[in-house]
């Protein structure tokens, strides 16, 4: 999985922010918020990945089990999904 070209990241104080140009605001035209742990999934899925990697990657970065990192990711995953922001 990966997100579509033109997703484009933003550091506004502690958030990260999330706003699209070209085909990706196409797709959604908006903002969306993310705290660290989701700008960090996020920034991974700039590149083809898989959501084992992204699992590996949470658990290399952060103190939190399998389970807990799982849901971070698919929390993630599923909300650039339902607003058409990753690639098929």
């Amino acid at each position: 999985m990966k997100l579509k070209d033109g997703v484009i990241f933003t550091q506004v104080a502690d958030e990260t922010i999330v706003v699209t140009v070209g085909e990706a605001a196409q797709a959604y035209k908006g903002m969306i918020r993310l705290n660290a742990t989701g700008a960090f999934i996020a920034r991974r899925m700039l590149r083809e990945t898989t959501r084992e990697e992204l699992v590996d990657a949470l658990l290399q970065e952060y103190a939190v089990d399998e389970e807990t990192a799982g849901n971070a990711v698919d929390a993630i995953t599923e909300k650039f999904a339902s607003v058409g922001l990753i690639e098929k």
